[in-house]
């Protein structure tokens, strides 16, 4: 068949291409398929989006909570705000300085070692040497830009701090 049909095309010189018949044929199987793949398209979706709507049911559940908890906790500080009257006695500002003490401590614990690491790691230099490249840029937008790329290193570096600060204190919490 295939021979006969190169003699015949051959013999012709053209090949014509009804199109109407040829989109006849072929329209109602696209359909087919172009439904199953809707179809499983659909499904496949409904299965990757259940865990993700899932764990964001979680997390507003866990929002809910924490607003709730947060909510008791205004309402308390405001009940104790009205107790006080708008009073503040000295033995008051002690009562709250003793109490601000540890973290005032701990404050300047953390600012101590992460100085000293800054130092150890051999960023001192550095810092010296954006303040140099500050103080002799002679346009404000080079000035910017050296204060703002400081702020950057500084605040990545904050960030890792608190980062690394967090991870101890959730493994040293069970202690």
């Amino acid at each position: 068949m295939g021979t006969d049909l190169a003699k015949e095309a051959k013999r012709v010189g053209t090949v014509s291409v009804n199109y109407e018949k040829l989109a006849g044929i072929l329209t109602p199987q696209l359909a087919v398929q172009l439904s199953a793949h809707d179809q499983a398209l659909q499904a496949a979706f409904v299965q990757a989006s259940a865990p993700m709507l899932a764990e964001l049911e979680k997390g507003r559940t866990a929002l809910n909570d924490a607003g709730a908890v947060v909510t008791m906790q205004v309402t308390r500080a405001s009940e104790q705000i009205e107790k006080l009257g708008g009073v503040v006695t000295w033995r008051m500002v002690g009562q709250i300085a003793t109490v601000l003490l540890p973290l005032a401590l701990a404050m300047f614990m953390v600012f101590g070692v992460t100085q000293t690491i800054w130092v150890a790691l051999g960023f001192q230099p550095i810092l010296q040497t954006i303040w140099g490249w500050f103080l002799s840029a002679s346009q404000w937008y080079w000035k910017l830009a050296i204060a703002g790329g400081a702020g950057v290193v500084l605040a990545a570096f904050g960030c890792l701090t608190w980062w690394i600060g967090k991870k101890l204190g959730g493994s040293y919490s069970s202690y």
